[in-house]
């Protein structure tokens, strides 16, 4: 067994601040990548909440046209174009993401869509989920028991 002299001690101590250091740089590392990856994360998904939220206004709008109209679909150029009281025309969306709103759906919003979906950007997708529209505006009487 060799001798502890002061000497030795001393490279020890060097050679573990070393390793304190690198275990540390390492560490730190590692937060600056969870952090990034979360704060992308959360700036995803609050962009697709945007997103989905203006979807939800042209499905409000393409439902008002159709019941208005009493067409079974309606195209996204013709929905563009409807500026009744109290639907916003879709040219007031604010676009998040560089997205089209003229292609969701490929471009025709049908009465019996269950989705809307809008492709943006490289990779993104967002779905809104709908119920299908009903085949007029009026409401049948209650039944009575």
């Amino acid at each position: 067994m060799k001798k502890i002299t002061a000497t030795n001690a001393v490279h020890f101590r060097r050679a573990s601040l070393r390793l304190d250091i690198i275990i540390i740089a390492a560490v730190a590392g590692l937060l600056v990548t969870l952090g990034v990856l979360f704060a992308s994360t959360g700036f995803r998904l609050h962009r697709e909440a945007k997103i989905r939220a203006n979807l939800q206004t042209v499905w409000v709008t393409a439902n008002q046209y159709l019941l208005q109209h009493s067409k079974d679909e309606v195209t996204l150029t013709d929905l563009a174009a409807y500026t009744e009281m109290g639907v916003t025309p879709l040219s007031k969306l604010a676009t998040v993401a560089g997205e089209d709103y003229a292609a969701v759906n490929g471009g025709t919003i049908s009465r019996d869509d269950t989705r809307l979906t809008l492709a943006y950007g490289k990779d993104g997708k967002v779905v809104y989920e709908t119920k299908p529209t009903p085949k007029s505006a009026s409401k049948s009487a209650p039944k009575k028991k």
